[in-house]
């Protein structure tokens, strides 16, 4: 009722937010074990905010790079 959201035939929205979800889990996944990384060989350490600046910032890079590679879903998702 409240939601901007129309559902397209076949959940089309459902799938649009559910690869936006695991692009996120990916991307977050992806930067945790960096930081992991980063500390354990260098033992410096980023704060909260930039690690999850640099998740929002691969997420947006993968799905521009699903645009320039013909993926229809690359724009949706950001």
């Amino acid at each position: 009722m409240g939601s901007n959201y129309q559902l397209a035939p076949y959940g089309g929205t459902i799938m649009i937010l559910q690869m936006a979800l695991l692009q996120g889990w990916q991307g977050a996944i992806y930067e945790l074990w960096r930081e992991r990384n980063r500390y354990y060989h260098d033992g410096l350490s980023l704060p909260p905010v930039r690690v999850a600046n640099h998740v929002i910032v691969s997420v947006e890079n993968k799905c521009s790079a699903m645009h320039q590679l013909g993926s229809k879903r690359g724009l949706s998702i950001l």
